[in-house]
């Protein structure tokens, strides 16, 4: 088991990619802590089934809100008596389709409360147990693919949480605490269908984008989750795309060059 013995708590835990990944983890041994806003969803009974080796815990919290956030991590330090190991923040929602000009300011400002401000609150008190620790992994999640056009705020958003990954990974580098985001590319989620189907983008007559393979992001999660990533921090990676899986024989490398799975922009020849 990869993270036996590790606490995981996951964000985003009832639905898509965050409720695969706290199953997967919940598999490979970590205690996990599965919080979102619905706990009536929450994946408690689907993994009943499995080896109780572990513990899974279902906690309500809306990680937009400073208290709620807090509360989720008193919980674990005060009443499970442990501190947190990995953290994992999966929890995202997009506005309703619109071009920027059409868009209401009330959604731009849910989009970014939930995408950004949640993955600063999660990450800042996730850090908080981790560096008494000295040690810890935190795992955010940019968006599906490319700027999408009538969704700006969710584009702007995710954007946002790549350089937040990438300045945070060098705040924490002292405290042994790994930093990375995972681009995922467009999947099949609720949140997919919600964005793509809604009656708004339909009438755009518009194409949704391709989608990909929802395992790959859960497997690259696990890798960054485990001590097979360590070192590894301030990156940017394509579950789609980049060849993840020969980074431990080429760390170094990778640490050193900052052009290497981060952010930049790319001059052309004019």
């Amino acid at each position: 088991m990869t993270l036996k013995g590790k606490t995981a708590i996951i964000a985003g835990a009832s639905r898509g990619i965050g409720k695969a990944i706290a199953k997967r983890f919940f598999k490979e041994g970590a205690d996990v802590i599965a919080i979102a806003r619905n706990t009536n969803v929450l994946i408690h009974h689907e993994i009943r089934s499995y080896e109780n080796l572990n513990k899974l815990i279902t906690w309500p919290c809306d990680v937009s809100q400073e208290e709620e956030v807090k509360k989720a991590f008193d919980f674990i330090d005060n009443r499970l008596n442990r501190k947190v190991d990995i953290l994992v923040n999966a929890a995202g929602i997009a506005e309703p389709y619109a071009p920027i000009f059409e868009s209401e300011f009330s959604e731009w400002k849910k989009v970014f409360e939930t995408n950004v401000f949640g993955t600063f609150l999660m990450m800042k008190y996730a850090i908080l147990q981790m560096r008494e620790n000295k040690s810890g992994k935190i795992i955010n999640f940019s968006g599906g693919g490319d700027g999408l056009e009538g969704f700006s705020a969710y584009s702007a958003s995710k954007v946002a949480i790549v350089r937040l990954t990438e300045t945070v990974a060098k705040e924490v580098k002292p405290f042994g605490i790994d930093v990375n985001v995972i681009a995922p590319g467009p999947l099949k989620t609720r949140l997919f269908y919600e964005m793509f189907f809604s009656k708004a983008f339909l009438q755009s007559k518009k194409t949704p984008p391709a989608t990909g393979d929802m395992q790959k992001s859960v497997e690259l999660a696990l890798f960054l989750a485990s001590d097979k990533s360590n070192g590894l921090s301030g990156k940017f990676l394509s579950a789609n795309w980049d060849n993840w899986e020969k980074i431990p024989e080429n760390l170094n490398l990778i640490m050193s060059d900052p052009n290497v799975f981060t952010l930049r922009r790319v001059k052309g020849e004019i």
